[in-house]
Formats: C-alpha cells, structure tokens, sequence
C-alpha cells in the first residue's frame, strides 16, 4: 500500500502525530472488527477485508515513520 493511500484511508493528514495515528487504528479497529457482524456471514467476510485493509494501512505509516 502507497503511504499516502494509508493516510487517506484513516482520515489523517501526514503531519498527524503517532498518538494520532494509533488513535485512528484502533478506532477503526473497533468499528470493522468482524466478530461485531457474527450473525451475517456475507458482513462478516466485508468486515475481515476491511480490517486488513485498515491494518495494512497502520503498519504502511508505522514502518514509514520508523525508518
């Protein structure tokens, strides 16, 4: 994932902090996290994709920022 793509995807600029950054992630943890769709089985697979998306996204801007 492009780190621009990352930023766009948790809705933050580049010169947001790392506070802000994990902030983000796991807001958007909770709100996609797939085991809040277990009784629909075609959410649920929505929400894993999402989920991975929106981590990929984290861990593009952390690997950034650390080297």
């Amino acid at each position: 994932m492009r780190l621009d793509d990352g930023y766009r995807l948790l809705d933050l600029d580049p010169s947001a902090s790392d506070e802000d950054v994990k902030r983000a992630c796991r807001d958007l943890t909770k709100v996609w996290h797939p085991d809040r769709f277990g009784g629909d089985p075609r959410l649920r697979q929505k929400a894993e994709e999402k989920l991975k998306t929106i981590l990929e996204a984290c861990e593009t801007i952390r690997a950034a920022r650390a080297g």
